[in-house]
């Protein structure tokens, strides 16, 4: 068997140039790392290995020039990761770990698109106990990237937010609105924290699934559906509670930059999540987003239905 994955051998990179990347093969009889071995022995990995060569090749044909080198640094950076982020072997967890991985990577760059708008810039008021004017914070260069990258693809160096994230900013069903508005993803990316062995993909979104002591199970499942011109992003969740209901919402976030001070009193950048409305689509609906513009549309079943405005406070 003949594979075929985008950037797969590592000595290719070099030949990265303005065009994209190039694809690489490898044959099956000779599979080195056990990565390779186990997309050569499981045709759901074989695949999704092709899908994901497929949604790198369209993937470059949407970005802008501009935002090319920032996607082959990404890419460059998923690689990299694919040989440690699995347990090493072929056997069964190993397998399932390596089709969430790639089935991460492969929604991230279906949602790859040129930015809508610039990065903004937060105005950050110099506290002195008497009024100053304000002043332009202005993120480090890396920051910026990871601002671009976020809104276009709702990853972090490559990686999908952590559902844990997407979870933390989603309303009780019994509150009247959020408690929690805002998440540093830059911080998140890297805790311990938002760190979960039990991520996994249910029913084709990104999600989790924790077993109660009663025999039960909960899962918390979100699917980035895309920005709108004005820069926020839309997330759909769904979140069963153990029950027969499935509960389907809209997430609408806006991706901030601020600065905050380490506990040894150090600057540093920091990359948000907001919450700016969370709307409920209903139990089990099955919807699809659809946007134009500023403008959200649910789809179910072929019917398409105007659902909001995204517009900011």
């Amino acid at each position: 068997m003949i594979k075929t994955s985008p950037l797969f051998v590592p000595a290719l990179l070099s030949l990265l140039s303005a065009g994209g990347a190039q694809a690489a093969s490898f044959d099956c009889s000779k599979a080195g790392p056990p990565f390779e071995r186990a997309i050569c022995a499981d045709k759901t990995l074989s695949d999704l290995d092709d899908q994901l060569a497929r949604a790198w090749s369209d993937a470059q044909g949407r970005v802008s020039e501009t935002s090319r080198a920032a996607l082959v640094a990404e890419q460059r950076q998923w690689l990299k990761g694919r040989a440690t982020y699995c347990p090493a072997g072929d056997g069964a967890s190993a397998r399932q770990c390596l089709a969430t991985y790639y089935t991460q990577r492969i929604t991230a760059l279906s949602a790859s698109r040129p930015s809508p708008v610039a990065a903004p810039t937060i105005p950050v008021t110099v506290e002195t106990g008497r009024p100053q004017a304000q002043t332009q914070a202005q993120p480090e260069p890396k920051t910026k990237a990871r601002l671009e990258e976020v809104r276009k693809r709702f990853t972090v160096n490559g990686q999908p937010i952590s559902p844990g994230v997407v979870h933390d900013l989603s309303m009780w069903i019994s509150d009247k609105q959020a408690s929690v508005t805002t998440i540093d993803v830059l911080t998140a990316a890297g805790s311990n924290q938002y760190f979960s062995s039990d991520t996994k993909i249910i029913n084709g979104w990104l999600g989790m699934e924790h077993k109660e002591e009663s025999g039960g199970k909960t899962s918390f499942s979100y699917n980035f559906a895309g920005a709108l011109n004005n820069g926020l992003v839309l997330v759909q969740t769904r979140s069963s509670e153990g029950g027969t209901s499935v509960f389907e919402n809209l997430l609408i976030l806006d991706v901030i930059y601020d600065r905050g001070l380490t506990p040894n009193d150090q600057p540093y950048d920091r990359v948000g999540l907001k919450v700016v409305r969370e709307v409920a689509l209903g139990d089990r609906v099955g919807a699809k987003i659809a946007i134009e513009g500023n403008t959200i549309y649910t789809v179910v079943g072929g019917a398409r239905a105007l659902l909001t405005e995204g517009r900011r406070p």
